[in-house]
C-alpha cells in the first residue's frame, strides 16, 4: 500500500470518498463515475492490478480492513508534527463519538502543552468534549470558536466570502484567539464552564 508521509500532505485518519481500495493487493484506485454508478446499483467494481473486488477507501466502524485505510504510521507522523506545532485546531468534529474523544486524548498524551480550539458552529461540540474528559483544561490550553470552518478560515487569512466581504475586526479576533488562545467565558454551566469566542 502507498503511504506517503511527506511534508505538507494532508494525512487521512478515515479515508475519503474519491479513492476506492483492493483488500487483497492493496491498490488504491480513483472513484469514476462509472464505478459510482455500479455501486449504487449494488454492483461490484473491481481492482485493475489484481481484478478482486474493490471497496471504498472509507473508514467505517468495526473495520476489519482499518490497517490498509489508515496504516500505523500515520500516528508516527502525528507526534513528529505534534512537536513542532503552536496550536491544534479541532475543526467541525462534534465528539459525540468515542473515537474523536479518544483522538483528543491521544494528541494530549503526545502533547501535553500544545495549544488547542475547536472550532463548530454548535456549542455542543466544546461540551461533549469537556464532559468526556476526567481532567478538564483551562481556557488557556482548550478553547472554542463558535463558526462554520469556511467562514472561519477565510476570515483568518483574510479573505472573503462568496458576497460579503469579511469585517476588519473578524480578522483581528480569529488572530488573537489563535495566536493567544485565550477565550471569554459566557458564564453558562458546564464542566468548566463553557469558554467560547462567538463571530458576529
Amino acid at each position: 500500500m502507498c503511504f506517503d508521509p511527506h511534508p505538507g500532505k494532508t494525512i487521512e485518519f478515515h479515508g475519503n470518498l474519491q479513492n476506492t481500495l483492493c483488500v487483497s493487493c492493496g491498490d488504491i484506485q480513483t472513484l469514476s463515475l462509472l464505478d459510482t454508478t455500479k455501486l449504487k446499483a449494488g454492483k461490484e467494481i473491481f481492482c485493475s492490478q489484481c481484478s478482486n473486488s474493490l471497496r471504498p477507501k472509507m473508514m467505517l466502524y468495526d473495520d476489519h480492513d482499518g490497517e490498509l485505510i489508515t496504516p500505523s504510521q500515520v500516528w508516527d507522523v502525528l507526534k513528529a508534527d505534534l512537536l513542532e506545532a503552536q496550536l491544534v485546531l479541532w475543526v467541525g468534529i462534534s465528539f459525540e463519538q468515542s473515537a474523536s474523544v479518544s483522538y483528543y486524548r491521544r494528541v494530549l498524551r503526545l502533547a501535553p502543552a500544545l495549544k488547542m480550539v475547536v472550532v463548530n458552529p454548535s456549542d455542543e461540540a466544546i461540551w461533549n468534549l469537556k464532559s468526556a474528559l476526567s481532567e478538564i483544561p483551562g481556557p488557556e490550553r482548550l478553547s472554542s470558536v463558535l463558526e462554520e470552518s469556511d467562514r472561519f478560515f477565510k476570515a483568518l487569512v483574510g479573505g472573503t466570502e462568496p458576497h460579503n466581504h469579511v469585517p476588519p475586526h473578524m480578522h483581528k479576533r480569529l488572530r488573537r484567539v489563535v495566536a493567544s488562545h485565550s477565550s471569554s467565558s459566557d458564564g453558562s454551566s458546564g464542566p468548566g464552564g463553557r469558554e467560547e469566542q462567538k463571530l458576529n
